[in-house]
């Protein structure tokens, strides 16, 4: 696996000037002293999108033929693609953590820091569905039309989002949105982390089954 973490890393210095371009709008976004969150947000979630560019490098001109015949397993191959997009979100994420740290205190905002902490935190978690969600159609239908599946299902998902109000009175869940509410910051948040790490786990394994009877 760190053959391959250090061949995708390599592969995304190729890509310096993006990251770079990335990371300059970023900075206008914390700079101005109004969208750290946004800035955080920003460069977290695109950081993950490289992790979908580093599997069309692999396919490239039928690559994966060849790289299949290395000696690793293929569950290895697909773990390595979470950690990795974990790893260059997250790395993304604690650097503009940092800076928006700084930008709020030396510029004397007031802010509830345990509010702050909560929200940047629930990126980290919404990075982890987004590849939890990404890479098994990556896998399963090839970057192109993997990407059209993304996007109708991201798609949806900001449907739902949107109309969660309408939804809900639909289906008289406001009552149940309520009894949730009142659990309280630490039960909620320790809920949405199972949440997530359960997703992950159904998404390697789904992910794992899709490569391993893949042809290359």
């Amino acid at each position: 696996m760190k053959g391959l973490l250090t061949k995708d890393f390599r592969l995304m210095l190729g890509q310096k000037k993006y990251f770079a371009l990335i990371i300059f709008i970023g900075l206008c976004f914390v700079c101005s002293g109004e969208n750290t969150m946004f800035a955080i947000a920003y460069v977290t979630f695109l950081g993950t999108f490289f992790t979908v560019s580093t599997i069309n490098y692999d396919e490239f001109n039928n690559g994966s033929t060849f790289l299949f015949t290395l000696p690793f397993r293929r569950k290895g191959y697909v773990l390595e693609k979470y950690l990795f997009g974990a790893l260059l979100g997250g790395m993304l994420w604690a650097c503009f953590v940092l800076i928006s740290m700084l930008q709020i205190i030396t510029s004397g905002t007031d802010i509830v820091w345990t509010e702050w902490f909560v929200s940047v935190g629930s990126f980290l978690l919404l990075m982890l569905v987004m590849l939890s969600i990404m890479l098994p159609l990556e896998f399963k239908f090839g970057v192109e039309k993997g990407r059209t599946a993304n996007i109708l299902i991201f798609g949806i998902l900001f449907l739902l989002v949107f109309f969660a109000e309408k939804i809900l009175a639909v289906f008289d869940m406001s009552g149940m949105v309520q009894r949730i509410g009142e659990l309280g910051v630490p039960i909620l948040a320790a809920l949405c982390v199972l949440a997530t790490v359960v997703l992950i786990i159904v998404s390697v394994m789904v992910s794992t089954k899709i490569i391993e009877k893949k042809q290359f």
